[in-house]
């Protein structure tokens, strides 16, 4: 088999597509992955993903997959400035066990277990069928949070028919980004989103009435309270820092030391 680099020995710097990265080569018709080149006859071309540190690294065994979206991501406006663009038209979904919360770092909405039977929850939500790569495209937007699987419910139909519960991919915060008060209000501008996609999904009235009357802050011109960034990750990076330094000085002391 020939090396790819026998089909280009030139290749222009990179282009950047949607997802992807692309070297452009300069004598053949064709972009090329980083690799250099095309494949010979008959195989499959190699594409290398291209994201933001941190994005949810997705099993690719299955070319779709169910999101629930419970927040920003209920809106069509915010899905399509991410480039993600639902096969089907969302629907209204419940998440038993679980209330909405906003104490993601900055108040953003994030979902807690609670025990059955307290009488909290269901969370309502959007169920989207977005494409792996769609997905792990939306996660460069969602920092702080990881995937997981959970077991939703869409509403019932018209006629009252009860759906199948489905396997859905939602985000949930990562604990060093909780803060330390799980009861901070929304704030405004954002729970306005919630709304808005809320009615774009027609969601339930009772869940519309409960986002309605959730406390909220208005941060127009402001920069939100302390609290709002009280985590654990902002807590420990002085500490962290402190005993770097401390480490460096012991360091420089020693080879000050030695003969």
């Amino acid at each position: 088999m020939r090396s790819p680099l026998q089909h280009c020995q030139r290749r222009a710097p990179p282009v950047a597509t949607t997802g992807w990265s692309y070297y452009r080569c300069e004598t053949c018709p064709k972009r090329t992955p980083p690799a250099c080149g095309r494949p010979e006859p008959g195989e499959p071309a190699q594409r290398r993903p291209r994201g933001r540190a941190g994005a949810e690294e997705l099993s690719t065994d299955r070319a779709w997959r169910w999101h629930f979206a419970y927040g920003a991501n209920m809106c069509r406006s915010v899905l399509v400035r991410r480039s993600v663009r639902p096969r089907e038209t969302g629907r209204a979904a419940t998440l038993a066990e679980h209330e909405l919360r906003f104490c993601h770092r900055g108040g953003f909405a994030t979902v807690l277990r609670v025990a059955r039977g307290d009488g909290a929850g269901p969370v309502h939500g959007v169920l989207y069928r977005v494409t792996t790569e769609e997905l792990r495209r939306l996660s460069t937007y969602e920092s702080g949070y990881h995937l997981e699987e959970r077991t939703v419910t869409p509403y019932s139909d018209e006629g009252g028919v009860a759906a199948s519960p489905v396997r859905a991919a939602l985000y949930v915060s990562n604990w060093e980004v909780l803060c330390a008060d799980k009861d901070l209000p929304a704030p405004a501008a954002y729970k306005a989103k919630l709304l808005q996609g809320a009615a774009e999904h027609g969601l339930s009235a009772e869940w519309v009435a409960h986002l309605e009357g959730l406390p909220s802050i208005d941060t127009s011109g402001a920069r939100l309270p302390r609290a709002y960034f009280d985590t654990p990750s902002n807590l420990l990076a002085p500490l962290v820092l402190a005993a770097a330094a401390a480490g460096a000085a012991a360091l420089l002391m020693a080879l000050a030391a030695a003969p």
